[in-house]
């Protein structure tokens, strides 16, 4: 199954890290979730299909930027993702490369959780394709798309390491895990 648009934008480019804050447009006024992803990101990983073990490499570059200026303030990341499918021996045997934009934002919160929601694109008032929660206490974020037709992406990012995130993802197809995904982030000054 080929990775799709919006599986692209969330799982690589939702979760940048946790490390210095690069202000773009006023990050003081980020919640403390926006804060840590912030900044110039590099993402490596592997993503493996479970049923035949095939692998792919997965790069991404992320410039990440507090917009205050939307309509609805959001943090915008734009992704430069690089795919090389691997072969049993490691070789590289397809090369994919694309770009992809997309936001999120919080959309309420209750002590030290809050709730978030994101979607395609730099405009924070469309409709959101995704929702998820941060816990600030343990420093989580935990994603679950439903993108239809039976599609649905489980993300979990451990953004407590100042500089680093840990991404792992379960990709499902009808009721099925098709793929497993996990991507270090590294922040990049």
């Amino acid at each position: 199954m080929r990775f799709s648009y919006w599986r692209a934008a969330i799982v690589l480019g939702l979760v940048l890290g946790s490390g210095p804050s690069l202000a773009f447009n006023q990050a003081s006024a980020a919640p403390d979730w926006a804060e840590k992803m912030i900044g110039h990101w590099r993402g490596d990983g592997v993503r493996t299909e479970i049923s035949s073990g095939r692998k792919t490499r997965v790069t991404v570059e992320v410039k990440a930027e507090w917009n205050s200026k939307l309509p609805l303030p959001a943090l915008v990341s734009r992704n430069h993702l690089k795919e090389e499918s691997l072969d049993s021996e490691g070789k590289v045997t397809q090369v994919r490369e694309y770009d992809r934009t997309y936001w999120i934002r919080e959309k309420s919160r209750q002590g030290t959780s809050a709730e978030i929601i994101l979607g395609g694109g730099e405009n924070s008032s469309v409709n959101p394709s995704s929702a998820g929660s941060y816990d600030s206490l343990n420093q989580m974020m935990l994603i679950q798309q439903d993108l239809g037709q039976g599609t649905r992406v489980h993300s979990r990012s451990d953004l407590s390491q100042p500089g680093l995130t840990l991404y792992q993802e379960i990709f499902w197809f009808n009721g099925r895990k098709k793929t497993f995904s996990e991507i270090r982030y590294i922040f990049e000054p």
